[in-house]
């Protein structure tokens, strides 16, 4: 019976295997996988899942119609729940992406806050500075509209026929011959000025800086207004710069003299020792109005002197290079008034002469007014004597007393 029925299984024709229809476009590829959970944003593609596709369900019979009517509502919420589905598959990569996009729809429901941007305010400073520095600027032009500077800054106040802008080589004499006049004025308790001019002459040797001065202070009293000879009084003292000592000579002829330490300078002629034209006639004094310009004769040496008279208030602006070395006369008169510059220039440009002098009655009033006993400048005379290529001999005094180590050693004056 085994055989008979083998032999029938055998020969008896099979059933065909289902054949799609249809073009390659309509069948559908075969599924590898259990269908990607849908997660409950509309139009999403699910997570993928490592789950196990769920059998189809039977047909619900009439017992258990009831718990199989709930049981696709059930399935659909499981479904829509991607954290339960990634935690259900295993799947770390799964999980995260789920707790991620979870948190997301948790943030898109909460209430969003958003930062109010304040409006910034306008400074007004950008406007305020301007504004006030064209003010001050504005008044300091007016309040100094007749000065020199303003003047000049307007076109006003220069010469149209201004003196060259010339560097002259400077020579380097063995010894400096020069003299120097200082002329003060004094007022007393009744108001009687007098006036006392100070005279200096100071031979220097340039190579070793050693010097032989002579000072005389003579005392005049006023006559219309002007010093007049004879002297009320003169005094003289001989002071010697050689090696390391200064030596003064004493007040009483025949005295020994005083030995006191040297202040040592620089070897060599220096500023105020001479002057070049360049060193007076600087780019202010070059534009300003001369009121005389005259070639003369001083001391043999023929020489073009220029004079210029300027306002006292305007000295410094016009002359500085000319008025820095006699600053003491600053304050000693009323600006207004006068001041006579004249300098002398030779062939070389080596200046031989330069004379500042202030208006003698305002400086008179000044010192009147203040009323101290105190001398008070007016005016400053430098000569050039000579320029020689021979260094002349300057020696100490043999009559010397003992030095007397804390006293000052004397300077030299002038400038």
């Amino acid at each position: 019976m085994s055989d008979v029925s083998d032999l029938v299984d055998a020969t008896l024709p099979q059933p065909a295997l289902p054949v799609p229809t249809g073009t390659p476009a309509d069948v559908p590829p075969p599924r590898l996988a259990p269908a990607l959970p849908s997660l409950p944003t509309g139009g999403r593609p699910s997570l993928p899942t490592n789950a196990k596709a769920a059998p189809a369900p039977t047909a619900p019979t009439s017992a258990g119609a009831a718990d199989q009517a709930a049981a696709p509502e059930t399935a659909s919420t499981e479904e829509l729940d991607p954290v339960a589905a990634a935690a259900a598959s295993g799947n770390p990569h799964a999980m995260a992406a789920a707790a991620h996009f979870a948190a997301m729809k948790q943030a898109a429901t909460m209430p969003q806050v958003r930062s109010v941007r304040k409006q910034k305010r306008r400074s007004k400073k950008p406007i305020v500075v301007p504004v006030l520095l064209l003010g001050v600027l504005a008044g300091a032009a007016y309040v100094g509209r007749d000065s020199a500077f303003i003047t000049r800054l307007q076109g006003e106040g220069y010469d149209t026929s201004a003196l060259p802008m010339i560097v002259y080589p400077r020579p380097t004499p063995a010894g400096v011959e020069r003299s120097i006049t200082q002329y003060n004025v004094t007022v007393d308790a009744a108001g009687v000025p007098t006036a006392v001019d100070e005279f200096t002459d100071i031979l220097g040797n340039s190579n070793t800086g050693d010097r032989s001065i002579e000072r005389r202070a003579s005392r005049f009293s006023f006559v219309d207004g002007v010093p007049t000879e004879p002297a009320l009084s003169v005094v003289e003292q001989q002071v010697i710069v050689a090696g390391a000592f200064t030596y003064v000579s004493a007040e009483v002829d025949g005295e020994p003299w005083e030995q006191r330490d040297r202040a040592w300078r620089t070897l060599g002629p220096e500023a105020g020792d001479f002057w070049m034209y360049q060193d007076l006639v600087d780019q202010s004094l070059r534009h300003v109005p001369r009121v005389e310009t005259v070639s003369e004769t001083v001391d043999a040496v023929d020489v073009t002197t220029y004079r210029w008279e300027i306002p006292f208030g305007e000295l410094y602006e016009s002359a500085p290079s000319a008025y820095s070395p006699f600053g003491v006369l600053s304050g000693n008169a009323d600006p207004a008034s006068i001041v006579t510059l004249t300098i002398s220039v030779d062939a070389d440009g080596v200046v031989r002469v330069l004379d500042i002098r202030l208006d003698l009655e305002s400086v008179i009033e000044h010192a009147t007014a203040k009323a101290d006993g105190l001398e008070y400048p007016y005016g400053f005379r430098v000569e050039l004597d000579s320029l020689d290529d021979t260094a002349p001999t300057i020696t100490a005094p043999t009559n010397v007393a003992q030095p007397a180590p804390s006293a000052e050693p004397a300077a030299e004056g002038g400038a």
